[in-house]
């Protein structure tokens, strides 16, 4: 399959583009391997944060539990899919600004920051209140002990959504080992709690160790970037938001004490709804900022379409 993509990709760049020829450049892979180690070792230590908490539990505790996390996790694997995809196209527009200014890149970032927030924090917040009928929803009855660890994993949600793109923030400002030493810290102090909270909070101490962890990386990362002179000044964008999701929460008081299936869905929707007019009502997201956003990625994208056709017409 792997073979079968390069081919394909080699064809189209030769056809389209330019017509390559094999070079060997041991200075440019020593390069290459220099910059994406770290890379590599802070992503493969994020994908460890990921299973640590259950291989624990299959260490300290019972089947059961294991299978009653495994159901909780899961929901939060299945919207860590969200921020993911949208921070990924994110990365070019990061990269090329940091070449002209790092304060550019950094001052999208925070941009992007805020747009992360008004989509993680109603998330969030939905699974922190109604996590015991979500969970009996998508698995059963039998998972119903898995709800207050859903909860917790509400949180956890939030921190997913900030932290996604602090991995291209680094690697766009060529500090990939800030960010591989942030996984680091963040997945021992993930296991640490994990050791220590388990055997006496058995999934809910797995849960509270990964709400640790992500929040511990989040800060750390704050550190990091004020050492390098940018300064993370979460009031100038957190606030509003918070403001708003906590209003349109109030929807959600229904869901929470029917616990049917009518008022789960009709209670959501209220929420959406009402959290929706908030943003707007509170100019949560104001129109320059979303025109300044939009300016950035369409220049980038303009830029590399013309980039591209420079080769073409190159060739």
């Amino acid at each position: 399959e792997r073979i079968f993509q390069w081919l394909f990709f080699y064809f189209v760049v030769r056809r389209r583009y330019s017509r390559y020829r094999w070079r060997y450049d041991t200075a440019y892979w020593r390069y290459l391997i220099r910059e994406g180690l770290p890379v590599g070792a802070g992503m493969v230590l994020r994908r460890i944060s990921w299973y640590v908490d259950t291989f624990i539990l299959m260490a300290l505790s019972s089947a059961s539990s294991v299978g009653l996390f495994s159901a909780a996790y899961r929901v939060i694997q299945m919207v860590n899919v969200i921020p993911f995809t949208l921070s990924v196209p994110l990365f070019p527009a990061l990269t090329q600004l940091a070449t002209e200014s790092a304060d550019k890149s950094f001052l999208l970032f925070v941009r992007a920051q805020k747009i992360f927030m008004l989509i993680g924090l109603p998330i969030g917040l939905w699974m922190m209140l109604l996590g015991p009928q979500l969970i009996v929803l998508l698995f059963g009855e039998n998972y119903h002990a898995a709800g207050t660890t859903l909860r917790i994993m509400g949180l956890v949600v939030v921190f997913l959504f900030l932290n996604s793109l602090y991995l291209y923030l680094f690697s766009a400002l060529g500090r990939q080992k800030l960010y591989m030493n942030s996984v680091a810290i963040s997945v021992a102090i993930n296991i640490v709690l994990d050791l220590l909270l388990i055997p006496v909070m058995d999934i809910q101490g797995a849960a509270l160790a990964t709400l640790c962890s992500e929040l511990v990386l989040n800060l750390s990362s704050v550190v990091m970037l004020s050492r390098l002179g940018h300064n993370m000044v979460f009031a100038e964008f957190a606030l509003k938001p918070l403001l708003a999701v906590l209003l349109a929460g109030s929807v959600l008081i229904w869901p929470v004490f029917s616990q049917t299936i009518p008022s789960l869905l009709l209670g959501s929707l209220g929420f959406a709804i009402f959290y929706l007019a908030l943003t707007f009502g509170l100019k949560v997201l104001t129109r320059d900022e979303m025109a300044a956003f939009r300016a950035t990625l369409t220049r980038r994208g303009k830029a590399k379409d013309t980039g591209a056709s420079d080769v073409s017409n190159g060739s």
